[in-house]
């Protein structure tokens, strides 16, 4: 149906994938090889995924409502509402998401008797409801604003582990930090998010690269608009070139002892390395909105290469 559309079934399965894969490629496997049994049920992991799916699925319907009149604009032949699916259904659709979202994660909040949870998951609800019909229209705070959301998708899965070890193996928050083990767990998860945050933050300005002559017409101060074409890629392609240099300097930091070095180092070059750099030089070529579309996909791709290299590698890497 085309109701259904409006969700991005790809970005979900990708959202997905995100969170099996860093809770059975990277927490479980460090756990288990310091000795310390996993604490989150699997029916409490498999709320969490619910409840975020269901949300950000809310997300992208809500973010397409409010821009029918610009998708007609950047993208006719994809719009849906207004098109294929009415207003009224595609709203009530929105809603239906988010309360179940919001429902899951609230009973997830009560068998952890974490009653804040709820709260925010209520606040992401909002976040994508301003998100669409205010902070879009600033590159600085719609931008981040979604890389935030998507650095939360994989971090969330820590700090419910986290909050399972405080509640059913009475640990404290001071143990925790101040255990070697967890501490390194919690800040290898940490890293992946901030991967998940800037290739993210990437992407989004590409996404307004292709959609400058939607957004120009209607005022929307997206980066291209605001700092020109020639200026706002070279920021992204400064942000591409740090990345690229904090990739290669985490690789010698967290698998210099891995017996798979090479296999990883081989990996990381050819499938998030390479990507990179094509994405900067695509970049740097383009000169109309849709020359951008190749380098969103390249900067996906590396996204989907991280989140593969988590679930085959991540146990390698401290």
């Amino acid at each position: 149906m085309n109701i259904f559309k409006l969700t991005r079934p790809l970005n979900l399965f990708i959202v997905i994938f995100t969170m099996i894969a860093v809770r059975y490629g990277l927490i479980l496997p460090h756990l288990e090889k310091f000795g310390i049994a996993s604490a989150f049920p699997i029916l409490d992991f498999i709320l969490t995924i619910t409840a975020t799916v269901l949300i950000g699925a809310a997300g992208y319907v809500i973010n397409d409502y409010f821009d029918q009149k610009i998708d007609r604009i950047n993208r006719p032949d994809k719009t849906l509402i207004g098109t294929k699916v009415h207003r009224r259904e595609a709203i009530l659709f929105h809603w239906i998401l988010s309360i179940t979202g919001f429902l899951v994660g609230s009973f997830l909040a009560i068998r952890l008797r974490i009653y804040w949870i709820s709260a925010v998951y209520l606040i992401v609800i909002l976040l994508f409801w301003f998100y669409s019909t205010y902070f879009k229209q600033t590159w600085y705070k719609g931008n981040f604003i979604v890389s935030l959301l998507a650095f939360m998708v994989p971090f969330q899965i820590i700090l419910f582990e986290y909050a399972w070890l405080i509640k059913s193996q009475n640990h404290s928050i001071s143990q925790l930090y101040h255990n070697t083990e967890t501490y390194k767990i919690f800040i290898l998860v940490a890293i992946y998010s901030s991967f998940a945050f800037i290739t993210n933050f990437i992407r989004e300005i590409l996404k307004d690269f292709k959609d400058i002559i939607g957004d120009a017409r209607y005022s929307r101060k997206t980066l291209p608009i605001v700092w020109g074409p020639e200026k706002a890629k070279w920021f992204v392609q400064i942000i591409n070139g740090l990345l690229i240099l904090s990739l290669l300097l985490l690789y010698g930091l967290l698998v210099k002892d891995s017996e798979y070095k090479t296999i990883i180092g081989i990996y990381l070059l050819l499938f998030i390395i390479l990507p990179l750099v094509l994405t900067i030089a695509t970049t740097y070529k383009a000169r109309q909105p849709q020359k951008y579309i190749l380098p969103d996909r390249l900067i996906k791709a590396v996204m989907l290469s991280g989140i593969i290299a988590c679930l085959l590698f991540g146990k390698f890497f401290l």
